[in-house]
């Protein structure tokens, strides 16, 4: 019993937390830039992208747990998001302080896909986790990082090209 009290704690900040952190962050992105009716088709592919992966692990005969925790991770990201961001408006206008954000929010992702790599998470977050549960994060923690680095970047670059074809 104990050994579930240990998994539910890593697992919960190594897969649930950031998979909902990485599923907003699309989620808030296409909305800001008009591509709200992507969402749908962004989401019903992450969810069958989930369910096979969720089919692998439960074929590698892993603890029940972790697939669960991974699918419902998914589910809960995408009804939570879809929630959060339906009374969203879109973004209009861009100022300059944007840019800062947004150069930001690249050094962020930088940081992002390093963070599980470190020794400090490591021993507080992965060292009591199985080999499947590390893999697992690294990967979420790799495909969040270089989705902000993405987002953020073809944001900046959109604009600009926006005010170059306005002037």
């Amino acid at each position: 019993m104990e050994y579930y009290f240990r998994m539910q704690e890593s697992c919960l900040i190594s897969i649930m937390i950031p998979l909902n952190f990485a599923v907003g962050d699309y989620a808030i992105w296409l909305k800001d830039n008009g591509y709200k009716n992507y969402k749908m088709i962004v989401d019903l592919l992450l969810f069958v992208i989930g369910m096979g992966i969720t089919g692998y692990l439960i074929n590698e005969h892993l603890d029940p747990y972790i697939p669960f925790i991974f699918m419902g991770g998914i589910v809960i990201a995408i009804i939570q998001n879809s929630i959060l961001i339906r009374g969203r408006e879109e973004k209009q206008e861009w100022y300059d302080f944007e840019y800062v954000l947004k150069g930001f929010g690249i050094v962020l992702g930088f940081l992002i896909v390093c963070i599980p790599h470190t020794t400090i998470f490591y021993d507080a977050i992965l060292s009591r986790c199985g080999e499947e549960v590390i893999t697992i994060c690294y990967g979420i923690y790799l495909v969040w990082g270089i989705e902000k680095i993405g987002f953020n970047f073809f944001s900046i670059y959109s604009q600009i090209r926006r005010r170059h074809d306005n002037e």
